[in-house]
């Protein structure tokens, strides 16, 4: 990875710990089929336009907004989502409960 693509992965994962919170704020309140319209078709977006998510292109603006929409619609969602390391959710307690969960799955599966 070249030094500008790391500083730009950085600036990227920089304005989603910003903007994620907010736009999970934004959402309160909201039914599930609000927050299904509002993240509408941010898989083709993203799909589209990984690549200038990840390196910068004419796209990028939309497709941070967009991903931006999509994680925080996703946090409201049983045991929130984590993105690059970094996890969104309204409520933690729910995601320590889905995490004990899927671990006793697996260790159930392992046994």
């Amino acid at each position: 990875m070249t030094d500008q693509t790391a500083i730009t992965r950085r600036k990227l994962a920089i304005t989603i710990q910003a903007l994620v919170p907010l736009r999970v704020l934004e959402l309160a309140g909201t039914s599930f089929e609000e927050r299904e319209r509002a993240v509408g078709r941010a898989s083709q977006v993203i799909a589209e336009h990984g690549d200038d998510l990840q390196f910068g292109g004419r796209h990028r603006p939309d497709a941070i907004k967009t991903l931006v929409r999509a994680l925080a619609v996703l946090a409201y969602q049983p045991g929130g989502v984590t993105y690059e390391g970094m996890h969104f959710c309204v409520d933690h307690a729910e995601c320590e409960q889905a995490d004990q969960a899927a671990q006793a799955v697996l260790e159930a599966a392992h046994a």
